[in-house]
């Protein structure tokens, strides 16, 4: 005779389908505002950062294109996630931080900051998109 024993996990895959939508929402809202108040890559206003409307673009067309199921959601987040890296390298190479309004530290904290909101958001659709 073997005892099973089940372990309850933390929340149930509703909760995580929530929570993986609140975090991606949440980041792409906070990264619409920096770009509009602030400017995320340099000052206000700075042409470059029209790239994360590209990533925002890319994010809502997954949305659209996964009919909301969560698997599909969650390769939307995490390519969104991996396109944040990019766009943050690109901003490296291509001399950003030589500008008086930003630095190397504010450039990898904002794209750290960021990559780690749409890939926390696609890591929990992944959870909620299995059955259990």
């Amino acid at each position: 005779m073997t005892a099973v024993t089940h372990e309850k996990p933390l929340f149930g895959d509703r909760a995580a389908y929530r929570l993986a939508a609140v975090a991606g929402v949440g980041t792409a809202l906070f990264l619409v505002y920096l770009i509009a108040a602030v400017g995320v890559m340099a000052e206000s206003g700075y042409r470059g950062d029209l790239a994360y409307a590209g990533v925002l673009a890319s994010v809502l067309g997954g949305i659209l294109v996964s009919r909301l199921r969560a698997p599909a959601l969650a390769q939307t987040m995490l390519a969104a996630a991996v396109a944040v890296v990019a766009v943050g390298v690109l901003a490296l190479i291509g001399g950003v931080h030589e500008r008086p309004a930003t630095s190397v530290a504010e450039l990898l904290g904002l794209h750290a900051m960021f990559a780690a909101g749409f890939a926390a958001s696609g890591v929990l659709f992944l959870r909620s998109g299995r059955t259990a």
